[in-house]
């Protein structure tokens, strides 16, 4: 009995912290469950809301499989054979080569917009699943993810010949026809980017198909159902500067809150939880909070599948502290001038609206204390010795603290 209650709670934690990722994700009908109709044969993906074919209806557009529709495109039982969906009931599915022996280089993709464009110099982990249907006669490795500043169209059932910013391992044949496997990746953008196409992107010869299923129906075919597609902004965002009344009000910090994120907040004072994604602040002096983001995923490696921490990113926040019944100087922000920045051997670091003198300590990216002293008005700080990368130097008083970034290099 105690058994069954802890396998219950773990399918309903596992349940909420999936609906907690989705408040994110930048795809829209990520798992195919929003449908325009039913699909009743092939190449009908754009019966899927918000999904298309780079390539016309009338050559070789990708299939929507919906499990509230009867016929050969039904879930789980499909003309292509049996599989359950990775959530609810729907998935698309594409040839990944020809299904022909006479053709060559044939491909079907599909294609979606993101529901905001992306943003420059932010990251975003992209991810999705494939599983290869039964009556496929190959598997191949080579599926990955285009992301474009416009709409991919080409009135040609060829190869398209575009690069892959998220792809699959070499090592990783795809080659499991019963579990959903996953292809992710960290995207950073150039800014203005608005669809994400999927596929192979790379023609037969280049395709490292491997022979699964002899004399398959699904002849000289490696056919694969997706599902399950993901993109989510990564990047550290600590949130707005803001303004709070001393041992009155407590703020929350932060904006994203994602399950496969650490967060590290620091300093640690005057907030309730320096390791979650919004921490309550009630702190007694105006403080500088620096927000890191750590992202974990799980990367096949050729022998395992190992969990690695791929990305690291921070960000501050302000919280200005008041006294709300009277004057108080902590109302006043200290102005801070770092440079140069990046700097090689030496920071300058000049203060106003500040005391004669201020303590200071230069912290590495995950919160540890590297260096103490006391700064004047305008100091100049020594770093040549430290390793090139991003720090924090943290100027404080009884008063306020204040933080800054520089980058050594």
């Amino acid at each position: 009995m105690q058994k069954l209650i802890l396998l219950i709670l773990f399918i309903i934690s596992s349940v909420l912290l999936r609906a907690q990722n989705q408040n994110y994700n930048l795809i829209n009908n990520w798992s195919f469950e929003d449908s325009v109709k039913c699909p009743f044969a092939h190449g009908q993906i754009e019966y899927a809301k918000y999904w298309i074919s780079p390539i016309p209806n009338y050559l070789l557009p990708a299939d929507y499989f919906n499990g509230n529709c009867i016929g050969n495109q039904s879930t789980p039982n499909s003309i292509c054979g049996y599989q359950i969906p990775k959530t609810g009931i729907c998935f698309a599915g594409f040839y990944g080569i020809p299904f022909m022996k006479t053709q060559k280089n044939v491909r079907e993709y599909i294609e979606t917009k993101f529901a905001n464009n992306l943003q420059i110099n932010k990251y975003y982990y992209i991810r999705f699943y494939v599983n290869l249907a039964d009556k496929s006669e190959y598997a191949i490795s080579s599926i990955g993810a285009h992301i474009s500043d416009t709409l991919i169209h080409e009135n040609s059932y060829d190869v398209l010949p575009l690069f892959t910013q998220i792809k699959n391992t070499e090592e990783n044949k795809l080659t499991d026809t019963v579990n959903w496997v996953k292809i992710s990746g960290i995207y950073k953008a150039h800014g203005g980017e608005q669809y994400i196409t999927i596929g192979n992107f790379k023609t037969d010869s280049l395709s490292d198909t491997l022979l699964v299923n002899a004399g398959a129906w699904l002849s000289a075919s490696a056919y694969y159902y997706i599902d399950d597609v993901s993109a989510y902004d990564i990047t550290a965002n600590a949130g707005k500067d803001t303004t709070m009344c001393i041992d009155k009000d407590t703020v929350l910090l932060g904006t994203h809150n994602l399950s496969f994120c650490r967060y590290q907040w620091s300093p640690v004072t005057g907030i309730d939880n320096a390791n979650t994604a919004k921490p309550k602040a009630f702190p007694t002096v105006t403080t500088t909070y620096v927000l890191t983001v750590s992202f974990a995923d799980t990367v096949y490696t050729g022998t395992a599948i190992d969990t690695i921490y791929s990305s690291i990113t921070t960000d501050t926040v302000v919280v200005l502290v008041k006294d709300c019944n009277g004057i108080n100087e902590k109302e006043i922000k200290w102005e801070i001038k770092i440079y140069p920045n990046p700097a090689t051997n030496r920071l300058i670091i000049e203060t106003y609206n500040s005391n004669e003198r201020q303590k200071f300590e230069i912290l590495n990216i995950v919160g540890q204390t590297l260096y103490r002293g006391i700064i004047e008005k305008k100091s100049t700080i020594n770093i040549s010795a430290m390793d090139k990368g991003i720090y924090f130097i943290k100027l404080y008083d009884d008063k306020m603290i204040e933080v800054k970034r520089f980058v050594k290099k």
